[in-house]
């Protein structure tokens, strides 16, 4: 059974707990997603994420690594949600180039999940005062930013031309 949450420190682990499972969600899903990926340069970036994802899971361990930051095994189920909505969509791409496109919209409504989630966290962890996990929360939301920047300037330049040759 969830702990009650009667503060904002409560909130802060609340959210904490939820976004280590999805990390861990996440770092189960991007596997599976490269293996539908044609782009090379598309495979390399998400093979590059899986092991940013592992290190961001390590960092973010140091968060629960305190004796005021139990951790709780939760499985996100709204991560959960789109990692399998994503799935879905790749699976009714029929072109490999469409395919390549909504893995991409795929990974970045699972990125835009845990940029909402560590960005509230770390205002969470600033208004607390905690200087600690401020700057681990904002390290892993400037992870996820950076990421997300990257897959935009990929589709925009690479991937989304080869889906609109098609039409």
């Amino acid at each position: 059974m969830r702990k009650k949450i009667e503060n904002l420190e409560d909130l802060l682990l609340e959210q904490a707990n939820d976004l280590y499972s999805a990390k861990q969600l996440q770092l189960k899903a991007l596997p599976q997603l490269k293996e539908y990926v044609t782009s090379k340069i598309l495979r390399k970036n998400i093979e590059n994420q899986i092991k940013q994802t592992e290190a961001q899971i390590i960092r973010f361990e140091e968060f629960f690594n305190q004796p005021v930051h139990p951790h709780e095994n939760l499985e996100g189920q709204c991560m959960k949600s789109l990692i399998q909505e994503g799935n879905e969509l790749v699976e009714l791409c029929e072109n490999e180039k469409v395919r390549d496109a909504a893995i991409i919209t795929a990974i970045q409504h699972m990125n835009h999940y845990n940029i909402a989630g560590f960005g509230t966290a770390y205002s969470y962890a600033k208004e607390l005062n905690h200087s600690r996990d401020a700057r681990i929360l904002k390290d892993l939301l400037e992870n996820e930013k950076d990421f997300d920047e990257l897959l935009t300037e990929l589709a925009v330049k690479k991937i989304n031309s080869g889906a609109i040759a098609l039409a």
